[in-house]
């Protein structure tokens, strides 16, 4: 972490460098630009402050700054990097990537390669696949390839990065890598039930030194339900490149979308868009019931359809499928941004990110990830979310809801050019390059829980019974503090449990903490037990001193 601080007194602020116990005295441009220097670039910096201050001063202010932090390492730097090396990353993926990047319509795929992008620039990132964009080391892997496993294993990795919850072919990684894995959860549930099983086959497998990678707070919101170790869940946000996907002038923008699909009434109507896959797990019905409410607006659909016999209002315009390089136009072109998506795959909405960099205003439902990326920088449309889904669909927004925020917000030009404004900020906190060393400081901790795990119960268990004053008995379990030579731990005591603690602690020589919590699940049905003898035997496993 970086060491100063920000001090502020009724005589005035102050910037502390602690490790040199220096105090200087700033003014308010300095504390607006420091309290946007770790997260932004100098040209985000710039951007954000040109409407407060002059660009000469706050050029000046950063010049000063970046003397006073002289020889300080960046607050983004991971340890692993302070300590004079790049960490060395391995992402193996089973199935490759299946079209060019800029064709990819995939927000799983798009996210996970400019992660491993801004990954590259950071750490020495092996993969047996080749990623555009990356700078990346080829090696052969197959995960059923012994001579490969070897070659694997010989690679000391620092860290492992896989790509999605159904390749379970890597699922041995966790027995014979004594390396941190990392799990994305690009999906949070859906086919009938077949993500949630995927996830709970991974975590009864995990380490306490593996982790699920999560876009925002939803997926550990929806399986602390499942799961009893909440903490295996860390937060890596996408990013967006905020000079790609950038605001341009709207009505140039419809004049370009125009001369391309070569419909005029673009150029004449406000536009409310939709960029995606053109299917019902991603709300495109919702979206076009949408507009027959709205028959004086403009609706632009951009995305691949499966089909061309729809029946489509005749204020409703399908632009197809469009190549990346003229997705900040659309975006631009459009006057609101709607994103009704109801897959469960929704854990983070990277399209409403570019659209707010764009700084279009997006209305999404209350859904999973996209309300967690607008915040306030739009409007969130309440939505029905189903225990249980039916055929990857999770939830329900309703057309009239969206209808009802699509006409306030094309009613007041003053409210939608705020908001867009704010969607803009916004989009700026978020960065690939934030997000590859939010990776790295997730790896670099897991690397810590790693040394020092522990071994888990070294002293045998035994059951039994115990007789009750009323003359019967009942099974205990035993834990015994004496070791084979003799020497005593423990004191020489032998301290009795439940039978089912027992059963849990002669496992742990074994098996993961998350296997035993199956276990104990299984026998007492009741999860606030469960949760506590978790704790316990947590406490007791890691108290023990290790004994050569």
């Amino acid at each position: 972490m970086r060491q100063y601080k920000v001090i502020e007194t009724a005589e005035g602020v102050y910037l502390a460098h602690i490790p040199r116990h220096q105090l200087i005295q700033i003014d308010a441009l300095a504390k607006d630009v420091l309290e946007l220097y770790d997260s932004r670039s100098a040209e985000q910096i710039e951007e954000i402050l040109a409407g407060k201050y002059p660009v000469p001063e706050i050029q000046g202010c950063l010049e000063e700054l970046q003397s006073f932090f002289d020889g300080e390492a960046s607050q983004t730097e991971s340890s692993l990097v302070q300590q004079g090396r790049r960490p060395k990353i391995v992402a193996p993926r089973l199935r490759p990537q299946k079209t060019e990047m800029r064709w990819d319509t995939l927000g799983a795929s798009v996210a996970h390669t400019h992660l491993l992008g801004a990954l590259s620039k950071v750490a020495e990132v092996h993969s047996n696949q080749k990623f555009e964009g990356a700078d990346i080391h080829f090696v052969d892997f197959q995960p059923d390839d012994k001579p490969s496993i070897s070659r694997f294993i010989a690679e000391n990795y620092d860290g492992v990065l896989l790509w999605y919850v159904d390749e379970f072919e890597f699922l041995p990684l966790l027995r014979y890598l004594d390396a941190p894995v990392v799990l994305p959860v690009y999906a949070e549930r859906g086919g009938n039930g077949r993500i949630i099983n995927g996830m709970l086959r991974w975590y009864s497998a995990m380490r306490s030194f593996d982790s699920f990678m999560v876009l925002t707070q939803s997926p550990a919101d929806f399986y602390a339900k499942f799961f009893h170790d909440t903490s295996i869940f860390s937060t890596v946000p996408c990013g967006v490149d905020s000079t790609f996907f950038s605001p341009m002038d709207r009505e140039e923008a419809k004049a370009k979308v125009t001369e391309w699909i070569g419909r005029p009434e673009i150029a004449e109507q406000p536009i409310v868009g939709y960029l995606s896959r053109f299917d019902t797990m991603k709300g495109a019905a919702i979206f076009v019931d949408l507009a027959r409410l709205l028959p004086d607006v403009l609706f632009l659909a951009v995305g691949p359809i499966e089909a061309d016999e729809y029946r489509f209002p005749p204020n409703f315009i399908h632009a197809g499928r469009q190549p990346r390089e003229n997705l900040p136009v659309f975006y631009n072109a459009f006057d609101l941004f709607c994103f009704p998506s109801i897959a469960g795959s929704e854990t983070f909405g990277l399209v409403v990110l570019e659209s707010m960099a764009c700084g279009t205003v997006p209305i999404v439902s209350s859904f999973d990830g996209p309300k967690y990326v607008v915040g306030d920088a739009g409007v969130v449309v309440k939505a029905a979310t189903f225990e249980k889904d039916m055929v990857t669909i999770s939830g329900y927004a309703s057309p009239h809801a969206f209808a009802a925020a699509v006409k306030d917000l094309l009613a007041d030009d003053a409210k939608r050019r705020t908001l867009g404004e704010k969607a803009r900020e916004r989009s700026l906190t978020y960065s690939w390059e934030a997000s590859a060393a939010c990776l790295l400081e997730v790896f670099e901790g897991l690397n810590q829980k790693r040394e020092l795990r522990h071994g888990g119960n070294r002293f045998p268990v035994v059951f039994g019974r115990n007789l009750q004053r009323d003359g019967a008995t009942a099974p205990k379990a035993t834990v015994v503090g004496i070791t084979r030579d003799g020497k005593s731990p423990m004191g020489g005591r032998a301290l009795d449990l439940s039978v089912e603690e027992g059963i849990a602690l002669a496992l742990s020589r074994r098996h993961t903490p998350h296997e035993i919590e199956v276990v104990l699940s299984h026998l007492y049905r009741d999860s606030e037990k469960v949760s506590q003898s978790l704790q316990r035997i947590h406490a007791y496993v890691a108290s023990q001193l290790e004994t050569v």
